[in-house]
């Protein structure tokens, strides 16, 4: 068995965030505090939720950054001295009790990752397979890879109740090569470098050494939304939901050129669970392309994790070229930011949504992806 290697627990540590985006039960002492803020992401205020992300590059060795979780982490229980935070992800488990548990995924060029928002995971960067021999512990992590056929759906509702996550080939070499190339038209466009970007691993962003949510513009961009509705991925989660008439979620993107990976996040909810106040802080967040949700679809919260730190959120805020507007958007929008702030970004969002009728709201989205807001 092929393993990825650290040193230390505290190198893995330092390396992992291992979390869960829901709870599997509410703990009022433990938990009331947090409800009011995000109550999404306890069991009673969302059913079970699959978030997905499309891979564009094969992150299948040990070297590349990639999904990592711990299977069958769905059904563990929360455990008293895990972390808990204030923010949406609730539970940052603690990473010694998974350190002989947890597993790498090896994805290839045009799968799909599907995963419980329950289980544990995180976003891995590449490790080194060579591990030094004086050590006195080693941290170990499999390459993990349980592909399931895109057509078998009775698979794949197994493998997630069994594993909490598998892997599906989804998407053919001429649609990945197809959002790769858009995935680069569109960084030039938001980003108007003076030397431009020839390839996708030329793209970075300030504060940010490898993307992710760092980049909102990039998860509001075309390429973005062609990955999020790639027509067999609503195929899928329509079947997976048992909905035809579904929404889906502004999350995140990934890029990492030194890790070789870009990949698109999405996840889908019925429809008819959507209220009228998502439906138009999705549709503000879409046109204006600045901002996004967390992947809860349905309830469309803003999230809070922007632009990467703090200290460099203002600067990545203002890199963004002055004439952007999201792709989805059928006009320039009537609602102008230009004078928001990336301290004032968040309650702008809110305060211009609540301020839009429902008509005026879904004006400002084209149709073909209105139906999906």
């Amino acid at each position: 068995m092929i393993q990825a290697g650290y040193t230390s627990k505290s190198s893995f540590i330092k390396a992992a965030w291992p979390h869960r985006d829901q709870k599997l039960a509410y703990d009022p002492l433990r938990d009331a505090p947090h409800e009011k803020r995000i109550p999404n992401a306890f069991t009673h205020g969302e059913r079970l939720c699959i978030q997905s992300s499309l891979y564009l590059t094969d992150c299948d060795q040990l070297a590349h950054d990639t999904f990592s979780f711990c299977p069958g982490s769905h059904l563990w229980h929360d455990e008293p001295h895990w972390l808990v935070s204030a923010n949406s992800h609730h539970v940052s488990v603690d990473a010694n009790d998974i350190t002989t548990r947890c597993v790498k995924v090896a994805a290839k060029a045009g799968d799909i990752i599907l995963w419980y928002s329950k289980t544990i995971h995180w976003g891995h960067p590449g490790v080194s397979a060579t591990i030094p021999t004086r050590v006195r512990e080693v941290v170990t992590m499999p390459l993990w890879r349980n592909e399931v056929p895109f057509d078998d759906i009775e698979a794949i509702r197994e493998a997630l109740q069994r594993d909490g996550a598998c892997v599906i080939p989804l998407a053919t070499p001429e649609e990945i090569a197809q959002l790769k190339a858009q995935f680069l038209i569109d960084a030039n466009d938001i980003f108007k470098p003076e030397i431009p970007y020839e390839r996708w691993t030329d793209v970075t962003t300030i504060g940010s050494g490898k993307g992710g949510s760092a980049a909102p513009p990039l998860t509001l961009s075309k390429w973005a939304w062609d990955a999020k509705l790639h027509p067999k991925r609503v195929a899928l989660f329509r079947q997976l939901l048992g909905e035809e008439d579904i929404c889906v979620g502004l999350d995140s993107v990934h890029w990492s050129p030194t890790g070789n990976r870009i990949c698109s996040m999405a996840s889908f909810s019925p429809k008819r669970e959507r209220s009228q106040d998502a439906f138009k802080r999705k549709c503000v967040v879409a046109a204006w392309g600045r901002w996004r949700t967390t992947h809860w679809a349905a309830h469309g919260d803003l999230s809070k994790f922007c632009y990467g730190s703090r200290f460099n959120g203002p600067r990545a805020f203002d890199a963004i070229d002055s004439e952007w507007i999201g792709w989805a958007t059928d006009e320039s929008a009537t609602f102008r930011f230009a004078t928001v702030s990336f301290g004032t970004a968040r309650g702008s969002v809110e305060h211009i949504a609540k301020s839009l009728t429902m008509e005026e709201a879904a004006q400002l989205i084209k149709p073909e992806i209105l139906e999906f807001i």
